[in-house]
């Protein structure tokens, strides 16, 4: 007969630590710390098959974190079922004190067997592929936002203001470029500033034009043209929303993906009282 044994797993950027729940007999069994290399859990869940026996069956899971999709990716290929668990919906006990990794371990592997939590949707390495390259663009615009702020207070400390309306317009543009100090060093500094903004906004224009090409590509072709039909969504931000996004369909009402966004108000209200709260901001931060 099978038995399913839950596998939670507190991963880390160098350890794993691994722990098996057997909901018959409400046990934790085989913990252990291990290397973070998916070979190795493989190898943990092969040896304890192995002392189980062959019908044992494997539910893993883990959190959704800065270590990505590729153990996930690695124990599905080698045969072993896997989820990766919304950090959010995952409840904790409010009488537990301690935590380290044993007990988080212990944790994801009663909840799977409870499924008291959200897996998060995984997309595919292409997928994957073309949502880094939105993130790359997204980056080096906080990169160009900085070095813009560190260009204006430069200025400012040296008393030059611009009061003729919004910055970075083509009027102020031109302004800049008639900006000259008396001191030699103040113009070197000023010049490695500006190449600083220039270079960082042509990186900019180079990744968007790539964007647009890769709006074409058959991943994501259909959902962009579709996207783009709505006012105030233009090539580059359909496909990077797609690329946030992945599966639209896992979102059955327009306020499931609002909550995901973190667009969604919240409320307090009681009898004849009625206080509506801000947008939650609990969704993508990106």
């Amino acid at each position: 007969m099978e038995s399913i044994i839950y596998v939670g797993m507190d991963v880390h950027k160098d350890s794993y630590s691994v722990c098996c729940y057997k909901s018959k007999e409400d046990r934790y069994y085989y913990e252990k710390k291990i290397l973070a290399e998916s070979k190795r859990v493989i190898k943990y869940l092969e040896s304890v098959k192995k002392e189980l026996g062959e019908e044992t069956l494997f539910l893993c899971g883990y959190e959704a974190g800065p270590t990505g999709f590729g153990l996930y990716r690695d124990l599905q290929k080698a045969g072993y079922s896997c989820v990766v668990m919304a950090p959010t919906s995952l409840k904790h006990s409010v009488s537990h004190k301690v935590k380290n990794d044993k007990v988080d371990a212990r944790f994801l592997a009663k909840t799977l067997f409870t499924k008291d939590y959200s897996s998060v949707h995984v997309t595919t390495e292409h997928e994957e592929a073309i949502n880094e390259y939105c993130r790359m663009r997204l980056s080096i615009k906080k990169e160009l936002t900085k070095a813009k702020l560190v260009l204006q207070s430069f200025l400012l400390r040296h008393d030059k203001k611009y009061t003729e309306g919004d910055t970075w317009t083509l009027k102020h543009r031109a302004w800049l470029k008639n900006i000259h100090f008396e001191e030699e060093y103040l113009n070197e500094a000023f010049n490695e500033y500006m190449i600083s903004v220039n270079t960082l906004e042509q990186r900019i224009k180079t990744i968007e034009n790539r964007l647009k090409e890769i709006s074409q590509d058959s991943c994501v072709k259909e959902k962009v043209d579709r996207l783009v039909c709505f006012c105030g969504i233009e090539t580059v931000s359909a496909v990077t929303i797609i690329s946030r996004v992945g599966d639209f369909n896992r979102f059955a009402k327009a306020y499931h993906f609002s909550n995901y966004l973190g667009l969604t108000c919240g409320e307090d209200s009681s009898g004849q009282k009625e206080k509506h709260l801000g947008t939650k901001k609990t969704g993508d931060k990106e």
